[in-house]
């Protein structure tokens, strides 16, 4: 036997009263001394005004009970929905946290939105569900150099504390300090004019304790290399770089007494040992490769320095300074675009580097362990020539934009935002989640 429903019992005790009513209205308006065939003539005008009475009341009732049928089906359907579309923003946040196939790939294309099957229907009704990146990271104008702008040959360095160095290249002999606490910057002793007039490239590097060594063209046969003293405020020349440096020389300290240097403008590869002042040939860029604008150095502690070339292109390599004597060049993963001038690299620490485009607003990081690169946030505006990037702890990182500009920024790493989209039936669903490791926070959740 098929269950009643709801509205179909509410019509019939209607009815049922309805009836009962009328039973009784006859009973009070039949005569008692009127024979039975007599009663029954007597009676029906109260029949029929009562069935008149009951006509005009029941098409109301039945409209009323038929809208409220109407509206608790939509709404039960509509709970339905919704209910189905939150299992989907649950699923998509799991399928973050324990696939991490899916993440990578979610991970690999900030801002396209990856469809996820969902794996069953719920209340009859399966959601569909889009898992999104959002671009890693977050950028601040700070306090520009102005009026001083950094070009070619610009360089920024950390020397720890409060203490952020930069060279403003282009032709500038300015050096500068910028302090991270007041967003200032202050003007120090200015680098030897007779030789940095001509820095269209050059670049920057700290070697721990109160030393910075920097280089830049000079002129003539003169190949200038110096070193900054932090504590007395001055610079001491050192033996001049093998040959004069070109656009795409790079500069980089590797620990103990070492530094390397690319020459820029072709493959030479060099080393400088801090405690004899000298120079020596290492193993040159493998194939055709060539240092160009925006090639980059850093080193991440072990054996490995690692090496954007620039010159638009994308080659990515590693040194290993202790493969033979002269050491060996590895291949990883090409970068996500073009590397131009501006371009730069920068570790603090972890399994991380950082590395600025150049010539765009595109802002990276390789993972070491993985061999993988993942784009982050743009930057506010194009970087260019000159442009350098330095981190001053694992989340915190400063950049002069080059090119001309005085524009000085700082980025923020920030945990990974997903956005999550659950439709079922007319309920559509946003959510927006961050993710800390295993943590999980909703920054919003959204029901259209």
């Amino acid at each position: 036997m098929m269950k009643k429903s709801a509205v179909q019992c509410e019509v019939q005790g209607f009815i049922h009263q309805l009836r009962r009513k009328i039973r009784v209205l006859i009973r009070k308006t039949r005569p008692p001394y009127l024979p039975v065939f007599s009663e029954r003539g007597r009676s029906l005008p109260a029949a029929l005004i009562a069935l008149a009475v009951g006509s005009i009341l029941l098409a109301p009732f039945l409209s009323f009970v038929s809208s409220r049928s109407l509206g608790s089906r939509a709404a039960a359907e509509t709970f339905r929905a919704q209910y189905a579309a939150d299992a989907g923003i649950e699923y998509g946040i799991w399928i973050l946290l324990n696939d991490p196939v899916i993440r990578a790939q979610v991970d690999s294309s900030p801002g396209t939105p990856l469809s996820v099957t969902f794996p069953e229907a719920i209340n009859g009704v399966t959601p569909t569900v889009t898992l999104t990146a959002n671009p890693l990271g977050q950028w601040f104008v700070r306090q520009p150099t102005s009026p001083d702008y950094a070009g070619p040959g610009g360089a920024l360095e950390f020397t720890g504390g409060n203490n952020v160095y930069a060279l403003m290249g282009n032709g500038s002999n300015t050096f500068k300090r910028y302090n991270p606490v007041s967003d200032s910057w202050i003007d120090i002793i200015t680098i030897p004019w007779l030789f940095y007039w001509n820095s269209n490239a050059g670049d920057m590097t700290f070697a721990g304790g109160n030393s910075l060594y920097t280089f830049f063209p000079g002129y003539f046969w003169l190949h200038p290399f110096y070193r900054y003293s932090t504590t007395t405020n001055s610079w001491y020349p050192l033996v001049d770089t093998p040959e004069q440096i070109l656009p795409g020389a790079a500069l980089v300290f590797a620990g103990g007494n070492d530094l390397y240097a690319l020459r820029g403008g072709g493959r030479t590869f060099w080393h400088y040992d801090i405690g004899s002042n000298s120079w020596e040939d290492k193993k040159d860029l493998r194939g055709n490769t060539s240092a160009g604008q925006g090639a980059a150095l850093v080193y991440t502690g072990g054996n490995y320095i690692y090496a954007l070339l620039g010159g638009n292109s994308n080659d990515f390599f590693r040194f290993d300074m202790t493969s033979g004597k002269k050491g060996k060049w590895e291949s990883l993963a090409n970068a996500p675009g073009p590397v131009s001038g501006g371009g730069s690299l920068a570790y603090y620490s972890g399994d991380y580097i950082y590395a600025l485009q150049g010539g765009s607003r595109g802002f990276w990081r390789y993972t070491i362990s993985s061999d993988t690169w993942a784009v982050l946030a743009d930057t506010p505006e194009v970087v260019g020539s000159g442009g350098d990037l330095a981190f001053v702890n694992s989340s915190t990182g400063y950049a002069l934009r080059g090119g001309g500009s005085s524009d000085f920024w700082e980025f923020s790493v920030t945990p990974p935002r997903y956005d999550i989209t659950s439709q079922a039936g007319s309920t559509e669903i946003h959510a927006r989640i961050e993710l800390d490791g295993v943590n999980q926070s909703i920054v919003f959740w959204d029901i259209e």
